[in-house]
């Protein structure tokens, strides 16, 4: 009887033994649970970071195909721009490897937030680059008008040698035009001049406040530029009302004159 008591309680020591032994090597349900939604929430920390590097990418790749149709910025400066973007899409890239390997929760959630902190895709780079394509864009518009104000001046002189008129008020508004397309120019090759070199601060508050004093500057040029493009518009307007007063005195002095036989 005692030998089937010490046998029986043999077996059930071994059992609880082996038990004690799985439970430890798989834990307990909660330990487990908490694992499988720890890795859960890695992975989706992960994805997230992906698709915001990856809207990034797409981003800047555009940025690529707008400077490279900007007309009037050199070929130095056009290639500068390149290089920048193309750094920046490089380190996004190798970011982007570093985050899909990362394994530890504390480094992926650094490396995310520099993702904001680091690069400034959407607070630096595109302000930048659009302030640098507005700017190119004023550039090509001030010289079709200054080719059309040249035309504009020989229908003038032609004006003033057939009708032998006064015609000092359009040579003034001529002289106005000029000088707002001199400054519509140079206010967007200083706005280009400003941004050019600005670079993502990296965390650091002065640079940051720098960064945005200098774009709010730029922006501010290019307001100047396009109100002196407004008014050589305008100006343009007015001169060729004058033109049309030339051409409608031709036609009534033509019309008026005695026929020669």
């Amino acid at each position: 009887m005692n030998k089937k008591i010490i046998v029986s309680g043999f077996f059930i020591l071994s059992s609880f033994v082996i038990a004690s032994n799985a439970f430890a090597q798989t834990g307990s349900p909660a330990s487990n649970l908490k694992d499988r939604s720890g890795q859960k929430r890695q992975e989706l920390l992960t994805d997230r970071a992906d698709q915001e590097i990856e809207r990034r990418i797409t981003s800047l790749n555009n940025l690529i195909t707008r400077i490279q149709a900007m007309k009037k910025i050199s070929d130095s400066q056009k290639s500068a721009f390149l290089s920048q973007i193309q750094s920046e899409i490089t380190s996004l890239t190798n970011l982007k490897a570093k985050i899909d390997a990362d394994t530890d929760p504390e480094i992926l959630l650094t490396d995310k937030k520099s993702i904001l902190t680091e690069y400034r895709v959407y607070w630096l780079f595109i302000p930048k680059f659009r302030i640098v394509a507005s700017a190119d864009r004023i550039l090509e518009i001030s010289d079709d008008l200054s080719a059309l104000v040249t035309k504009i001046q020989k229908l003038i002189d032609s004006a003033k040698q057939k009708n032998g008129k006064d015609i000092s008020s359009t040579n003034s508004i001529i002289s106005e035009i000029q000088t707002k397309l001199i400054d519509a120019k140079t206010q967007a090759q200083n706005a280009i001049d400003t941004v050019s070199n600005l670079t993502p601060d990296g965390g650091d508050a002065s640079k940051m406040s720098a960064n945005t004093q200098a774009l709010q500057s730029a922006r501010s040029m290019l307001k100047n530029a396009l109100l002196d493009l407004n008014n050589v518009r305008f100006d343009i307007q007015k001169i060729r009302v004058i033109l049309i007063g030339f051409r409608q005195i031709n036609k009534t002095v033509s019309s008026s004159a005695s026929p020669i036989y």
